[in-house]
């Protein structure tokens, strides 16, 4: 037998791993082929000859669209903040303020908002007379006695939210 020397054995690597580069690159070479026609299929009469200075301005605009989405909700949770303050929720409970004269002429009228601040108003209906009364809410108290009708038409009001 032959003695095998450093130098054959070094070049059978060589020529296997030249081997393998060559196999290796002819892959590529129809992977970048594959990509590259349907690169072109994609762009094809599509008008565009700089594709990263289109994705470039799409990334700007979706930028700029997320900063106006963030201003956006920051206007919605103030308007509804507002909102809240208004006067949106009312309570109307007729009654017979008089038992001796029998209807249910007088009333209390409750307008309030989500933090239970309003006013209530009370009319009271007998035969020669009406007599109509204000009283504010603050946090569904009045620093003036509430009568258990104007109580049933802030409780009445409540309910609606």
């Amino acid at each position: 037998m032959e003695d095998i020397t450093v130098y054959q054995i070094g070049g059978f690597f060589i020529a296997v791993t030249l081997f393998m580069l060559v196999v290796w690159n002819f892959v590529l070479t129809l992977k970048f082929n594959r990509v590259k026609k349907q690169y072109r299929r994609m762009m094809d009469g599509a008008g565009i000859d700089n594709l990263e200075g289109v994705l470039t301005d799409i990334q700007d605009r979706m930028a700029g669209l997320r900063d106006r989405q963030q201003l956006q909700e920051s206007e919605i949770k103030a308007i509804a903040q507002a909102f809240g303050q208004f006067k949106g929720h009312v309570g109307f409970h007729r009654y017979n303020a008089f038992a001796e004269q029998g209807n249910d002429m007088s009333f209390s009228l409750a307008l309030i908002n989500a933090q239970q601040d309003g006013v209530v108003l009370s009319g009271l209906h007998s035969r020669d007379e009406t007599y109509v009364y204000a009283k504010p809410l603050t946090g569904g108290e009045s620093p003036y006695a509430l009568t258990p009708e104007e109580k049933q038409a802030i409780t009445l009001a409540l309910q609606q939210s």
